[in-house]
């Protein structure tokens, strides 16, 4: 879903704080947490007006498969009745209505839309990452000047 991402300021503070709260938790509420988040970034291009996105139309259609397949292989790690924070699903809900939702579907609106899902994706293979290599995140963890 390349192309040109537009720079204005997203009308939602990206949630940097669940990023960081959730790195302190146990290995099946991170998974939990990957897997909603990937879920409801999904959600985000389920939407009716993508006549005006800035991209093919099928690349949104690959990238929802590639989602896809990644939620339903989180499914056979964790029980799909354990949900994430209730605070996630509010902060993906205001994202859309602000920026889709308000705006009709325009352009600018859906290229605010990617870059915000690509700040997820970053945050999130940081903490794929981590799982993977707990010994590093537990050193990044001690190193952070920003470690509670």
């Amino acid at each position: 879903m390349a192309g040109q991402v537009t720079h204005h300021e997203a009308p939602v503070s990206f949630p940097y704080r669940f990023y960081s709260c959730i790195r302190h938790t146990e290995v099946k509420s991170q998974l939990v947490f990957i897997r909603d988040s990937l879920s409801l970034i999904s959600d985000l291009y389920h939407h009716d007006n993508i006549s005006s996105v800035p991209w093919e139309t099928n690349l949104t259609h690959r990238f929802l498969i590639d989602t896809n397949s990644m939620i339903d292989g989180l499914n056979t790690c964790v029980s799909m009745q354990k949900q994430a924070d209730t605070r996630l699903k509010k902060y993906y809900k205001r994202l859309i209505r602000r920026t889709v939702y308000c705006t009709g579907g325009s352009s600018d609106s859906w290229q605010t839309l990617i870059r915000e899902t690509k700040l997820h994706l970053d945050q999130l293979q940081l903490l794929v990452s981590s799982i993977r290599h707990p010994s590093a995140a537990a050193k990044r963890r001690r190193c952070s000047p920003h470690t509670h």
